[in-house]
């Protein structure tokens, strides 16, 4: 059975990014009734979670990051959305614009690319929250990139579950 929410089976996934010199990677599918009905829980409905991080030049990276969304062809696919707070021109400091628009340029042909804040992610699942979820801190540590695309994974999970028009807009099969 397909894992891939395409509005007729399987759970609604979501692939969350956080690009860089390495790009943090997390995927979360979850029970359809826990983004529609109120009594049940996203994070008691978690089907699947995996994470990791990507490494390689920028062109590589894009690479990884298409791989792994034509691995999951339902999953709504989410990157953070990179605004400078610095004056901060270096090539590293600016990669996060780069792969972003490659990729969604790449992916963009064939589906849509929802974007974040970290501001939000890292306010929404502070580290003490993710500490006390437990498997999802234990099992990113090492490895920053993919603990910041996790909180961005959940950050948006929780949007889904809190904000019906966007709900509609990223799994529009979902519900009635």
């Amino acid at each position: 059975m397909d894992l891939c929410y395409d509005g007729t089976g399987g759970d609604p996934t979501v692939i969350a990014y956080d690009p860089g010199g390495v790009t943090g990677w997390s995927l979360f599918s979850v029970h359809p009734d826990s983004l529609t009905d109120p009594e049940c829980l996203v994070l008691d409905n978690v089907t699947h979670w995996a994470c990791g991080e990507f490494n390689g030049d920028e062109y590589k990276l894009v690479d990884q990051m298409l791989q792994l969304a034509d691995d999951w062809p339902g999953a709504a696919l989410l990157t953070e959305d990179f605004v400078p707070q610095q004056f901060n021109q270096s090539r590293a400091f600016l990669a996060p614009v780069r792969l972003n628009a490659a990729f969604a340029y790449e992916i963009g042909r064939e589906r849509r690319v929802w974007y974040q804040l970290s501001s939000l992610a890292m306010l929404t699942i502070t580290d003490a929250r993710l500490r006390s979820l437990g498997r999802y801190w234990h099992d990113t540590e090492g490895m920053k990139d993919a603990r910041a695309a996790t909180k961005h994974a959940l950050t948006f999970l929780k949007r889904l579950k809190t904000q019906q028009k966007l709900l509609k807009q990223v799994f529009p099969n979902l519900g009635a």
